[in-house]
């Protein structure tokens, strides 16, 4: 089936924010959000989608309260939608992780990025991308609370993860502070990096 127009608004939006253009892609969500509410409803899985692009957009604002609210928001649709384990689930999890973190909730943010990583590991098949985000973002913010010893865990964690990928892995998180210092190599191993860009991606929607 094709896409309807608020599922084309919703995916115009993420390319927009991609290209780190979000005062563009914020009326093209805004617009994806009225009309998925008005043909969908507020308990479908494709307003929550909406919801989850707008929450991007903001954080790229740096509206940070307004992007994690959205995101819970977003996240309790696909929990009633969905029920306790699915995969789209332990992604949007990383998600709210992040948006947490990035509001300066860190305590709860780890806690939140850990239950993301539990539920990938009971899943046969875990999304390793989603793992590693979900390591990349445990690591932001312990860095955050000055827990260096645990970031550097962390995020070696993410690559381990992320090896897993046959793709190139780029972790999609903004730079961490001190990161060079947490993953400069230690004696007698290999350099290896990542990049930070974005927050996490969507998970696939089997509902399109």
């Amino acid at each position: 089936d094709l896409p309807d127009l608020a599922q084309l608004l919703t995916r115009l939006a993420w390319g927009l924010g991609s290209l780190h253009q979000p005062e563009k892609a914020r009326g093209i969500v805004n617009e994806a959000l009225h009309i998925t509410l008005r043909d969908y409803g507020a308990a479908h899985p494709l307003y929550a989608d909406a919801l989850k692009e707008a929450s991007s957009v903001a954080l790229q604002l740096g509206q940070r309260a307004e992007a994690l609210a959205l995101m819970t928001q977003a996240l309790q649709i696909e929990q009633a939608a969905y029920g306790a384990a699915h995969p789209i689930l332990a992604v949007s999890t990383t998600r709210l992780g992040w948006a947490q973190s990035q509001a300066g909730q860190h305590d709860a943010a780890i806690t939140t990025l850990q239950h993301a990583i539990a539920m990938e590991e009971r899943f046969e098949q875990p999304n390793w991308k989603n793992v590693a985000s979900a390591y990349n973002a445990i690591g932001d913010a312990e860095i955050s609370r000055g827990n260096y010893d645990a970031a550097r865990a962390a995020l070696e964690a993410a690559l381990s993860r992320g090896s897993r990928i046959k793709s190139d892995i780029r972790l999609p998180l903004p730079p961490a502070r001190h990161s060079r210092e947490l993953l400069a190599p230690a004696p007698g191993t290999c350099h290896r990096s990542a990049r930070f860009d974005r927050p996490p991606e969507r998970a696939r929607n089997p509902a399109r």
